[in-house]
């Protein structure tokens, strides 16, 4: 979802459509103070201010190119973290080595994390990949986890929903 991130926004303002870039460059923003990526923060920061005079400065392509820079970075070490996601429906008929209340607790803390703590929540999803492993509830947190490598949260938080609905109370 966000290989062409970078070439979006270069294209939204090469048709000097402004106020499109800085809205884009705005969500990474955000996206990177949640995840503690400071120098993205700052670059999407001054780029962010750059866009909001709707008009090409002469500093536009050097902060442009700083914020991709920052944004590779932030890319790469977030591909390192990410797993292979490979489906398996053997997890199907595996027993549970993770009791249904402790995994409901621990997906209900994640939905917090989620929405005010991320770089907590990547940790908290790669612990609960690794509990769920052989049980029905790993495709799900899979999925889950993929929505969240891929920053789709609205898509996380209602794969999380489905997976606390779908364990017994």
């Amino acid at each position: 979802q966000n290989q062409n991130t970078l070439a979006n926004i270069q294209a939204t303002i090469t048709a000097t459509d402004y106020t499109t870039a800085r809205n884009q460059v705005h969500t990474i923003k955000g996206t990177a103070g949640n995840i503690g990526a400071k120098d993205l923060f700052v670059a999407a920061s001054a780029l962010e201010k750059s866009l909001h005079n709707n008009s090409r400065t002469e500093a536009l392509p050097y902060l442009m190119q700083t914020f991709s820079q920052c944004f590779a970075v932030v890319m790469d070490s977030l591909r390192k973290l990410e797993p292979s996601v490979e489906i398996s429906t053997d997890a199907l008929a595996q027993p549970h080595p993770i009791e249904s209340q402790v995994l409901k607790n621990r997906l209900q803390e994640l939905e917090h994390l989620l929405q005010n703590d991320i770089a907590a929540g990547f940790e908290q999803l790669k612990d609960l990949n690794e509990a769920t492993q052989g049980t029905p509830y790993s495709v799900g947190i899979q999925l889950l986890q993929k929505a969240v490598f891929d920053f789709d949260t609205d898509a996380a938080l209602i794969q999380l929903q489905d997976l606390i609905a779908q364990i017994d109370p």
